[in-house]
This record gives C-alpha cells, structure tokens and sequence, in this order.
C-alpha cells in the first residue's frame, strides 16, 4: 500500500492569529512533495501541526487513511520520522549512538539491537557519507554535519512518511544535491520546507506554494513556479526559464537595485 498524506481544511491559530486557514492537500506515494513561501507563511507551522507539535483549531490529518491523532507516540513514531530545524541535544552522545535512538520506537523494552539493526546503520551512514563520524561526538560536530546525522536517523527510523524542516539549512552546495537526489530515489513520502525555489524545481514531485496561511499554488513545479504566481506571492521581478541540463524550471531574480 502507497503511503498517502490527507491534509483536509486544516486550521491553526496561535496567540490569537491565525496561522493557517483550512489547507487541503494530499501527497501519493514516495518521492518529494516541497513546501515553499515567504517567511511567515506558515510553512513550518504545518509542519508541526502534521506531526503534533501544534494545536490543531480545525481539520483532519489522514495517513494512509488513519487519522494521526488516533495514534500513540510509540505508534506516530514508526510512521512519522522528523528533522526540525533547531535540534539541541544536551548530551554527549556519539554519533553512532544518536542513530541508533532511531531504532527505539521499533525495539520492544527489553530487546536489543541486532544485526539487521546494525547493518541497516552501517548502509545509511555510507549513503549520507558519515561513516567517518561515527565515534565523534554529536556535539561537537559543524552544523552541516548534525544535519547529516539527523537526517540519518529518521532514514534509520523506517517512516511511512519523513517529514524535513528546511532540510539544507547549513549544508554546502554539494550535500544539498546529494541528500535531496537520494530523498527523491528513496522509497518513502518526504514532505519539506525549502526557501530554495530552484531546489524544490528539480527535486520536488510536487510543490505547494503558501502564503498568508493558505495555498497559493499546489501540482507540479512547472505549474506552480512560473513567473505570474512567484511575482504574485514574493513581490520580487523574476524570469523562469528552463534548466540547461535537468530541463525543470528555473528562476531568475532580478537585481531590485536596478533601475526599472
């Protein structure tokens, strides 16, 4: 069975505002589905209220047809894996013990981690290219680095559905190619924030503009990312034109100090 993400007329409001006003959406399958908008438009905060970390005021959460609120934690944890953006851990663990917390919500009390636990560590720590990490403290790693490992943990988690908070946020050029090329090839739903239109353009499956708290624009980047809704939403002169090699839309901004 495909995993499937019903979101239906969802509704947050925090502090008196309101945050989001009755989105609807639904995701299909494995591959990227990216959330993109201005800062404020409530990107993460439909994060949280999808994976519970925010009230919901009004609406329905569906995956694979069962509401997430009907879950336990234990229960929510094999199907959901999250990566936020602020992630501060006060102990000294290494790097290898961070991945496998990964494996807690599937492991009974009294059992322990066995070879297939391990071996599935040892591959994810080759494909995010950590292995060299493994005995470094978590701690004391670069910003780059924690995202990797983090990122590895929920990929160890076995999530139905991986949910990413700007996923390259302190990452260089070439780990945010890397890791977004293997979330696309990976057999699990992966629904991110990303400030990057032209990454969500060659990565995403399907990319859902937001702003003011409602959905803009949702299908595929060639119908959402195109000249009139990007100048609409971020108030910004652009081109879009074609990538020369992966022939996915690709946006230009214009310099605002420049005459008109």
């Amino acid at each position: 069975m495909q995993t499937q993400l019903d979101v239906h007329k969802l509704s947050v409001c925090a502090d008196n505002k309101q945050i989001l006003s009755e989105l609807s959406f639904t995701t299909h399958g494995q591959g990227i589905t990216a959330i993109v908008g201005p800062n404020g438009a409530g990107k993460t905060s439909l994060l949280r209220a999808i994976y519970g970390a925010m009230p919901v005021q009004s609406g329905q959460i569906l995956l694979s047809g069962e509401p997430l609120t009907a879950l336990t934690p234990r229960q929510k944890a094999k199907k959901l894996a999250v990566v936020t953006q602020n992630n501060v851990y006060d102990a000294h663990l290494t790097v290898e013990a961070m991945l496998k917390l990964g494996r807690v919500p599937h492991l009974s009390l009294l059992s322990r981690i066995g070879k297939k636990e391990l071996a599935l560590i040892e591959s994810t720590m080759a494909l995010l290219q950590i292995t060299a990490l493994r005995s470094r403290d978590f701690a004391g790693l670069s910003g780059g680095e924690q995202q990797r490992v983090l990122i590895a943990r929920a990929l160890i988690q076995e999530p139905e559905l991986l949910i990413l908070d700007e996923p390259c946020n302190h990452l260089d050029i070439h780990y945010q190619h890397q890791i977004l090329a293997l979330l696309k090839q990976l057999d699990v739903a992966v629904l991110m924030t990303i400030h990057d239109l032209n990454l969500a353009a060659q990565y995403a499956h399907q990319v859902i503009l937001l702003n003011n708290g409602c959905i803009e624009a949702a299908g595929t980047a060639e119908n959402v990312l195109n000249k009139h809704t990007i100048e609409g939403v971020f108030k910004l002169a652009v081109h879009v034109d074609r990538h020369p090699l992966t022939g996915a839309p690709y946006v230009f901004y214009k310099n605002q100090c420049e005459g008109n």
